[in-house]
């Protein structure tokens, strides 16, 4: 896993999350065990989502979050 994290907020904001609290970070949003039962994917390319490819996370405005994979292309796409 990377050493850093993203969330994405709101408004473009970046917050950064440290590899060791980005466990407890997906555990206090309610998705961990969806991400480890492989039932998040990636809202650029489709790729499954796990604790290794994660690298982005995307919080809406009706509290669920999209997933972005460490694909530097699909960081791109979403962040532009």
């Amino acid at each position: 896993m990377n050493f850093l994290q993203f969330i994405f907020g709101k408004k473009s904001h970046i917050k950064f999350v440290e590899d060791y609290d980005f466990s407890e970070y997906l555990r206090r949003i309610g998705v961990f065990d969806e991400v480890i039962s492989g039932n998040k994917f990636c809202v650029s390319c489709g790729t499954q989502i796990t604790l290794d490819n994660l690298q982005a996370v995307i919080p809406s405005d009706n509290d669920k979050v999209s997933f972005i994979c460490d694909k530097a292309a699909c960081l791109k796409q979403n962040h532009d």
